[in-house]
């Protein structure tokens, strides 16, 4: 997949994902510079000292994958709720152009 952000955030709860995780992915093609918060330890890359969170990770990997595998079924039931939502809304507001 191309992608031509520079930065990419997400917490990993957005998807069904640990509700206490992030990801933070950086585009490698650009040259915006990343320093680190805190100083310690080589962990991240030498990004933040500390041990890794492996469960989270592992959580992290599972849950991404479990959208990919599902990526289409859920786009279907998000146009759906959509068109409900227009619908309702053309209902209820006479005035109401979508």
């Amino acid at each position: 997949m191309k992608c031509s952000q520079t930065w990419v955030k997400t917490s990993t709860g957005e998807f069904y994902g640990p509700r206490i995780g992030a990801l933070c992915a950086i585009n490698p093609s650009q040259d915006t510079p990343v320093l680190p918060l805190l100083f310690g330890g080589g962990q991240e890359r030498n990004l933040r000292p500390g041990t890794e969170n492996t469960p989270m990770i592992a959580g992290l990997g599972k849950a991404a994958e479990l959208v990919c595998n599902n990526l289409k079924a859920y786009s279907n039931h998000m146009e759906d709720v959509r068109d409900y939502l227009e619908d309702q809304l053309q209902v209820t507001m006479l005035l109401c152009k979508l």
